[in-house]
């Protein structure tokens, strides 16, 4: 069920409850300051309580764009990044059916797939881990150590392999027309299409979203955050003695708002990057 469902999940996040427990003791903490020096200013409570509304509608504009920008990111790598490289095997239909080729044409899609991975995951280390291609027989020992010695934006390089595989059915008169070139360069597992799906990949990967926007949005969650708690801390101070359902309706804003925006800004950084390996939490 939805409410019990944790793994995988932003609500496993470590940092999302150390900072949960860092507003929470900023509201307890300002409400009890307050409370025991007997500051009782209804005026300063409701411009307190305004202001943190204000940064409240601010911060949900803004990662509103974020979290939209992030996604159609997200979508663009998964369509015509992830889809592309995988795109339907026409070969097999029109051309052969060698288990050889065929398998040949398979193993480079997958890993020019798994070399996003590894790259995104091992960063310029990589290259020292290209082994687990071999275990996992999608490359064979002889193409691991050519990748090696090439050791250039691998991802796409692997589709020269097939663009030549491709050729050489050709040259052998087994594909039968130029149409039928082209069509088999053009699409299903062929040259452009799949090295253009790895290639917008490392294309969005190295142009993220800029920091600076990023940076800004980050701390201004942050910085509402400590004002929400402060705020609130302060009217939960000022007004000690309310009643009981006012007390509960302060209190489940300092938690749920704080834990809403740091969460969205989580999933973002997860979205961001989906190639990295384990979820960012």
């Amino acid at each position: 069920m939805l409410f019990f469902t944790m793994r995988g999940t932003v609500f496993t996040s470590p940092a999302l409850w150390v900072e949960q427990f860092v507003i929470l003791a900023l509201f307890v903490g300002m409400a009890a300051a307050v409370h025991h020096f007997g500051i009782h200013d209804e005026a300063t409570s409701k411009e307190a309580g305004s202001f943190a509304d204000k940064m409240a509608t601010l911060a949900a504009f803004l990662l509103g764009f974020y979290t939209s920008l992030t996604v159609s990111r997200w979508w663009r790598l998964r369509t015509d990044g992830v889809g592309n490289i995988w795109s339907s095997l026409f070969i097999s239909q029109f051309v052969t059916r060698d288990p050889q080729i065929l398998g040949a044409l398979r193993r480079y899609a997958r890993g020019s797939l798994s070399l996003v991975f590894l790259k995104r995951r091992y960063g310029a280390d990589f290259v020292r881990k290209l082994d687990k291609l071999v275990d996992d027989d999608i490359f064979t020992l002889d193409e691991v150590e050519q990748l090696r010695a090439y050791n250039s934006n691998l991802a796409e390089s692997v589709w020269t392999w097939v663009a030549h595989i491709v050729a050489d059915l050709y040259k052998k008169g087994q594909i039968k027309s130029e149409m039928m070139l082209t069509f088999l360069m053009e699409r299903s597992l062929g040259v452009n299409l799949g090295r253009g799906g790895a290639a917008l990949i490392g294309a969005q990967m190295g142009t993220p979203i800029p920091l600076p926007y990023v940076h800004f949005i980050g701390f201004l969650v942050k910085i509402h955050n400590i004002i929400l708690g402060l705020s609130y801390g302060y009217m939960m101070g000022t007004t000690w003695k309310m009643d009981h359902f006012s007390v509960f309706s302060s209190n489940c804003q300092v938690f749920f708002i704080p834990l809403l925006y740091n969460a969205i800004l989580l999933v973002n950084a997860s979205l961001a990057d989906p190639f990295s390996g384990e979820a960012a939490w």
